[in-house]
């Protein structure tokens, strides 16, 4: 449905070994068709500012890789995010988001767009890959982060 229905493009996707060969775990970030009308050539860094949807905290797809991919991006001197815990650098990018999971200091943030107990599992709708697709298709974030198959389920 998300595919289909209400038009969701992914933006990105993780290649492991850079030839188009290795991927053995694929993240991707997931916007509505609208952003990528709206600009063709959208990146993670136009969407910082916005909301996001993770599939949980530490999660590879939802969490491990955006983050990697956020301070690594462009030129290597984003030297901003040096010295900050890792919900800090995805915070100072995605100021409201829902990712489960979490550590309790960080609620406030990370738990700002979720729909329930914030925690990992049955007590939070947009917990899990199926949830951070919940997440943007009920309009809780700009941004979705998930593994690559996640999209194709709702399609």
């Amino acid at each position: 449905q998300a595919n289909k229905a209400l038009g969701y493009q992914a933006i990105f996707a993780e290649d492991s070994k850079g030839d188009g060969e290795g991927r053995t775990f694929q993240a991707v970030a997931v916007v509505p068709a609208s952003t990528c009308e709206a600009n063709p050539n959208v990146t993670l860094a136009d969407l910082k500012g916005g909301n996001a949807c993770s599939a949980g905290y530490k999660q590879t797809s939802g969490w491990t890789i955006p983050l990697a991919t956020m301070v690594t991006q462009g030129d290597g001197s984003n030297t901003e995010e040096l010295g900050k815990t890792d919900w800090e650098a995805m915070t100072s990018f995605f100021p409201q988001m829902c990712s489960p999971g979490g550590p309790e200091e960080a609620d406030e943030k990370l738990c700002a767009n979720c729909a329930g107990d914030c925690e990992s599992g049955d007590g939070e709708p947009y917990s899990g890959h199926a949830g951070s697709m919940r997440c943007l298709m009920e309009g809780k974030g700009d941004v979705a982060f998930t593994k690559e198959t996640a999209p194709l389920d709702f399609a």
